[in-house]
């Protein structure tokens, strides 16, 4: 139990260091504008990201949806941090519309999966694990999707709540940071393949 304390003010720490802080290293705060197209807003995540965080994304469709797109980046193994390899997908999803038809609300889900091994048999104690973590008050949330592990939050942007550039930048950043301190838990756990 002392061990997921850990994890979780671990996490918090990489999690909650909120929009204040990073509104300080820019001069003016730009807001994200929900277009009536997701499209539209993951490809001005894409720019985002790029401009700001040097990280490269690709656009994927489904087949026959060109505006159902998703941004793919992936992260190669950092062997002396212990971390494997990390793929991020972020999709967008307008969920609320005025009676004019403009979008006023939008979901941005960032999820990520790291390429581990989890042992046969422990799937499991790895469900309770994740449940008690996802119990916190904290943004994150762990799932476990057949044998891929995953890391993943929701933004609102609304026309009301205003999402933030450098609030996307921050989010995006701090659940691959949480990856560290996850891992190294699951590693005690005996939960991984080695």
């Amino acid at each position: 139990m002392r061990t997921l304390v850990y994890v979780v003010i671990v996490a918090l720490g990489y999690l909650l260091p909120g929009v204040a802080s990073a509104q300080q290293e820019d001069a003016k705060l730009v807001v994200l504008r929900i277009p009536d197209s997701s499209k539209d807003t993951e490809i001005r995540l894409a720019k985002i990201l790029l401009e700001k965080l040097k990280v490269n994304a690709s656009l994927t469709s489904a087949k026959g949806k060109p505006e159902d797109v998703v941004l793919r980046m992936q992260f190669g193994a950092v062997e002396e941090k212990g971390l494997p390899k990390i793929v991020i997908f972020i999709d967008t999803r307008i969920v609320r519309r005025d009676k004019n038809g403009t979008a006023v609300s939008q979901v941005i889900s960032i999820a990520s999966f790291a390429d581990v091994k989890i042992k046969q048999g422990k799937k499991a104690g790895i469900l309770v694990w994740a449940n008690k973590l996802n119990a916190q008050a904290i943004p994150m949330r762990v799932y476990l999707a057949g044998n891929k592990l995953g890391l993943g939050r929701n933004l609102l942007n609304s026309t009301n709540f205003p999402l933030a550039e450098n609030a996307f930048t921050a989010a995006f950043t701090r659940i691959l940071r949480a990856w560290s301190a996850v891992l190294a838990d699951m590693k005690k756990r005996d939960f991984l393949e080695s």
